[in-house]
C-alpha cells in the first residue's frame, strides 16, 4: 500500500504533535493517518497520507448546474484578463479544472492561447473535453503527468491544492513547469480559521478535517502567503465572498504570483503560527462532534468514553 510520510511541508521539521486521527470516507477514524500540527511553524497537515484509504472521486454531477460557482468564475476571469491584457499568455495550464468553466471564460478573452488541462477524474475529464473540444485535456493528476519543465506561461490552481497527496512536491512541480517569467494564480478556502466550506459550516474538527478526506493541508491565511513566497512573488490578491450558511461565511482567497527563479528550500521558522493555529482550533473543540485527543496514547480511552456517551445520549 503506497504511503507518504513527510516532514512539515513549510519548514521541513519532523517535530509535530497529533491533533486527531484522520477521518475515513465513512466518517470513522483512520487507524494510520493522523492530522498533526508542526511544533516549529504551526502548519496543520495529514501525515502520513495513504491515498488508497482516501477513496473519494468527483463526478459530472459534483458541481450541480454550477450557478453558485459561475458568478465567482466570471469575476475571476475579468480579474485575470485585466492583468494579462498586455502580456497574453501563450500557454495556460489548469490543474483541477472541473467542468472547465474558468478556461471557457478565458478562451473568450485569450482565444489565441493554448490550453492544457489536468483533471484527475476521468468522468469529469470527459465533461471538460466536451465543454472545451479545442483544449488538451489530460485525465491525470499533476503528479501522474510526465511533462517537460518551463512550458506554461500561466498556471491556474483553483480550489485543489489542498487535495494534493504530496502537497509540497506538487507545488514544486508547478513551479518547474512555469516559464522563466511565468505566473501562477492559486486560490483556496481551506484554512485553519475558515468559517465554512462551500455551503458547509465548520463547527467541529470533523467538519474541518473530515468534510473531504482528500484534504491534506490547513494553513493560516498569512502562513499560506508566506509559504507561497518560498516559490513565488505575490503580485496581487483577491478574495471572494462565496456563500453564507447558518451565519458562517465561505471566503475564497486568491493569489496571483510570479515565479521566482531562485527559490528558498524551506521556511526559516522566523515566525511561528503554532499558537495562532491552536487558538483557531480551540474554537472547534467546544462544539466538536468527535473526541479530539492531543496524545495518541489516550485515544483508545477517549474513544471508548465517547462511544459510551453517544450510546447513552441516543438511548436515553
Amino acid at each position: 500500500m503506497k504511503s507518504l510520510f513527510f516532514p512539515c511541508h513549510m519548514c521541513g521539521s519532523y517535530d509535530s504533535e497529533m491533533l486527531t486521527p484522520a477521518y475515513l470516507p465513512d466518517g470513522s477514524f483512520c487507524k494510520f493517518q493522523q492530522i498533526v500540527i508542526c511544533r516549529r511553524c504551526g502548519l496543520v497537515y495529514k501525515n502520513p497520507v495513504i491515498p488508497e484509504l482516501n477513496t473519494v472521486s468527483y463526478s459530472k454531477i459534483s458541481w450541480g448546474n454550477g450557478t453558485i460557482f459561475k458568478k465567482r468564475i466570471s469575476s475571476l476571469a475579468l480579474f485575470l484578463s485585466g492583468f494579462f491584457k498586455e502580456i497574453s499568455p501563450k500557454t495556460i495550464m489548469e490543474i483541477g479544472p472541473g467542468p472547465g468553466w474558468l478556461a471557457m471564460s478565458l478562451q473568450d478573452l485569450f482565444p489565441a492561447s493554448k490550453y492544457i488541462l489536468f483533471e484527475a477524474s476521468k468522468d469529469v475529464a470527459e465533461l471538460t473535453k466536451q465543454n472545451l473540444p479545442n483544449a488538451t485535456v489530460i485525465p491525470a493528476t499533476i503528479g501522474e503527468a510526465y511533462i517537460n519543465n518551463d512550458f506554461a506561461d500561466l498556471a491556474l490552481v483553483c480550489g485543489v491544492d489542498y487535495l494534493f497527496p504530496d502537497f509540497r512536491r506538487a507545488i514544486e512541480k508547478i513551479h518547474k513547469l512555469l516559464t522563466i517569467n511565468g505566473y501562477l494564480y492559486i486560490e483556496r478556502n481551506v484554512f485553519v480559521e475558515s468559517e465554512a466550506y462551500v455551503g458547509f459550516p465548520i463547527k467541529s474538527y470533523k467538519d474541518l478535517f473530515g468534510a473531504n478526506v482528500l484534504m491534506t493541508t490547513w494553513f493560516a491565511v498569512d502562513q499560506y502567503k508566506q509559504f507561497l513566497t518560498l516559490f513565488f512573488d505575490i503580485v496581487s490578491e483577491k478574495s471572494f465572498f462565496h456563500d453564507e450558511t447558518e451565519g458562517f461565511k465561505c471566503i475564497i482567497n486568491g493569489f496571483l504570483c510570479k515565479k521566482k527563479n531562485i527559490r528558498s528550500e524551506y521556511y526559516d521558522g522566523s515566525t511561528s503560527w503554532y499558537e495562532t493555529n491552536m487558538a483557531s482550533l480551540r474554537r472547534l473543540n467546544k462544539e466538536s462532534t468527535n473526541p479530539i485527543s492531543a496524545n495518541a496514547k489516550l485515544q483508545p480511552v477517549v474513544t471508548k468514553l465517547w462511544n459510551t456517551f453517544q450510546f447513552w445520549r441516543l438511548h436515553k
